[in-house]
């Protein structure tokens, strides 16, 4: 994992130095390290296996084909079909992934360079990991920031249609449809006060904690039954909760709503807050939340960037403060996870997409990693 932070200090170097318009290198880089990474991330292996046992079912459906998620299903048949092997469909995971986030941020952003370097600077990492792990809701994912210009732009069939083949990698997605008409309500300052009261009660009284019928498929209902799948409400879940609610209240309250770009974030930072807070009492929620991280990310660089402008800092010498902090932090982060799990303690790249794995081990012991 600490091979990671290197890349990450030279994308952020990158990014302090050149030219806006070559902004896309630092995301190639990502790219290219989450496309041929090997045994990197707990879930590695659960991927892998999904592509093995597709590759020796007969025609004989498997669990994610039964929920719908047959794009995924069919690009590993097609992989197959053509000699792949399971790194190709990391691969190429990687790069739809890549793509839909950065063509999303940067309409987001309407060519305000430095709102780029910093969703880029924040969300890069976040990226990288989470596209070890959860790979087919970071697709989706990546369709749904995509798809946000077409409420914007007001072209429902397009936004529908986006969403469709999002939930088409991850059955998730479906919720997203709603979001169309939810997402640019201007919600007036009494509702956004009710709204944030009822959110901040529910720290303290979940009832979604005791409906275990809300996951009708058995396979997931463990989450809502498992101990390990509850947070702790007296530790340092209930502390971020708190702050993701009192950040997101002082965002609807402060941001221009005639903006829609900003009334569709501050919306979804609503959306965040209330998914946040059941995620105390039911930890899957969280897998529902990472449809609203991207507006945390975005909003926060907003706040970043207003910070710069009113004190009138020099914006390369910002940049590359920010970079050396941000990369402190990044640093204890992936400390941690080298010491929670043996996957994030090495680095190994596997460059053969159409034979049996070639692995390049750049550090630590792949063996250990490969237990699972």
């Amino acid at each position: 994992m600490h091979f990671i932070l290197v890349i990450s200090v030279f994308y952020c170097f990158l990014l302090a130095v050149i030219k806006p318009k070559l902004y896309y290198i630092p995301w190639a880089i990502i790219t290219f390290v989450a496309a041929f990474r090997f045994f990197v991330g707990p879930d590695f292996y659960n991927y892998y296996y999904i592509f093995d046992i597709l590759n020796a079912a007969n025609g004989k459906p498997i669990y994610i084909e039964q929920n719908g998620e047959l794009l995924y299903v069919y690009l590993a048949k097609f992989i197959m079909a053509i000699g792949g092997q399971a790194q190709l469909q990391f691969a190429i995971s990687a790069v739809l992934t890549s793509y839909f986030f950065y063509q999303g941020f940067k309409y987001l952003c309407r060519n305000n360079g430095l709102l780029f370097f910093t969703v880029s600077l924040l969300y890069l990492p976040f990226l990288y990991v989470a596209s070890l792990n959860i790979v087919r809701q970071l697709i989706a994912t990546a369709i749904f920031v995509f798809a946000i210009r077409y409420i914007i732009e007001n072209r429902l069939y397009s936004y529908f249609f986006a969403i469709f083949i999002a939930s088409l990698f991850h059955m998730s997605a479906v919720i997203l449809f709603p979001l169309y008409w939810l997402l640019k309500w201007n919600v007036p300052k009494n509702v956004v006060f009710a709204i944030f009261l009822g959110i901040f009660v529910l720290i303290f009284f979940n009832p979604l904690s005791y409906i275990s019928f809300l996951v009708a498929n058995p396979a997931y209902a463990y989450y809502l039954t498992d101990p390990d799948y509850a947070a702790d409400l007296g530790g340092l879940d209930r502390i971020f909760a708190l702050c993701i609610i009192f950040f997101s209240f002082l965002c609807n309250l402060k941001l221009d709503k005639n903006n829609l770009i900003n009334r569709i974030m501050a919306n979804s930072l609503i959306i965040f807050s209330f998914i946040t807070v059941c995620a105390l009492h039911v930890y899957i929620f969280n897998r529902i939340g990472t449809y609203f991280k991207p507006a945390l990310i975005m909003i926060l660089s907003l706040a970043i960037i207003t910070a710069v402008e009113k004190f009138k800092f020099d914006r390369t010498l910002i940049k590359m403060t920010a970079t050396i902090v941000f990369m402190l932090l990044f640093t204890l982060v992936s400390v941690k996870k080298a010491m929670d799990y043996p996957s994030y303690a090495q680095f190994t790249f596997n460059f053969a997409l159409f034979s049996d794995p070639v692995p390049l081990v750049v550090y630590g012991d792949l063996a250990a990693a490969q237990v699972n």
